[in-house]
């Protein structure tokens, strides 16, 4: 007998948290910061939580299924891939985000998606992780992945320390800097801060931890 479903809205997909990230018994254990440090005015960026609060809060969701899950385990809404280097760590980061936020995108006419570097036209020499791009393939965001089991890449335990904090955050603003893009981010999967150029492009504002 087929096994009966829910079915997953918009709104719904984007309150559910994401699976949890399965590393293997062995793994990679150096760090991959670069040897960058952010020297411009590094901020903390006001009413961040509670501006996304409020977006999403007064959005008007339109109700359409955009998946489903079994009322048992349902594996397919799982972690069940064993990750062990950065390559991992993008490929679940692009499953369980990416493809989640972009179906939610185009569900609620937003012309932004997830989507690899190259997907957009640039002489860049760099190549950020992870990008947003509108429909035009303007660049909107970059984003910086790390693994969380290196002890340099933890963000939470660096955020009272200044210097930590600008060498950790330092690649990701570079990435904007050199790419004019005002909006970014650096996760580790367990944690992420978002950044924002501000006016002066040497002045950089950043969230609070999102766990």
């Amino acid at each position: 007998m087929p096994r009966s479903a829910f079915h997953i809205g918009p709104k719904k997909l984007v309150e559910s948290p994401a699976p949890k990230l399965e590393p293997g018994e062995y793994h990679t254990t150096s760090s991959a910061l670069h040897d960058l440090e952010f020297t411009g005015d590094l901020q903390p960026w006001p009413g961040f939580l509670s501006a996304v609060q409020t977006m999403h809060e007064s959005h008007t969701w339109r109700n359409e299924c955009l998946g489903l899950t079994l009322r048992t385990r349902d594996p397919y809404t799982h972690g069940n891939i064993v990750v062990g280097d950065e390559h991992g760590v993008q490929g679940r980061f692009h499953k369980h985000f990416g493809d989640i936020l972009n179906a939610i995108f185009k569900s609620q006419s937003k012309s932004i998606r997830f989507a690899d570097f190259r997907c957009v036209q640039s002489t860049y020499s760099g190549i950020p992780d992870v990008i947003l791009k509108d429909n035009n393939h303007h660049l909107k965001d970059v984003g910086e992945l790390k693994v969380p089991w290196v002890p340099d890449h933890t963000i939470d335990d660096k955020i009272d320390f200044d210097r930590d904090l600008r060498k950790i955050l330092a690649q990701p603003i570079m990435y904007m800097q050199n790419l004019g893009c005002v909006y970014g981010f650096l996760s580790n999967y367990k944690e992420t801060i978002f950044l924002r150029q501000l006016v002066d492009d040497k002045a950089c504002g950043g969230s609070s931890i999102l766990r």
